[in-house]
């Protein structure tokens, strides 16, 4: 098994968790743009399937919208997770 490398965002990675700002994980960003492509899929295609052309845009916007900040709710949760088992 090979050594452990000290993180050298440690520091940033702890004031992000505890107190806010914006995450520099790659696998929480990659893990929060595949949902919102994915939402912004889907109400796209629910909008086209309810009011067609316009539907499809507001549907696509809406939900990328809703699903960065909720998505955003659930890494802002995940990071007080990983915060508190730090201690």
């Amino acid at each position: 098994m090979a050594p452990q490398r000290d993180d050298p965002l440690k520091d940033y990675h702890l004031i992000t968790d505890t107190v806010g700002g914006p995450s520099l994980r790659a696998k929480d960003n990659l893990i929060q743009g595949a949902v919102v492509l994915w939402s912004a899929a889907v109400g796209a295609g629910v909008g086209y399937l309810v009011r067609g052309g316009m539907g499809a845009i507001l549907g696509g916007v809406g939900m990328a919208v809703v699903s960065t900040l909720v998505s955003g709710l659930v890494l802002m949760v995940l990071g007080w997770v990983r915060a508190a088992k730090r201690r």
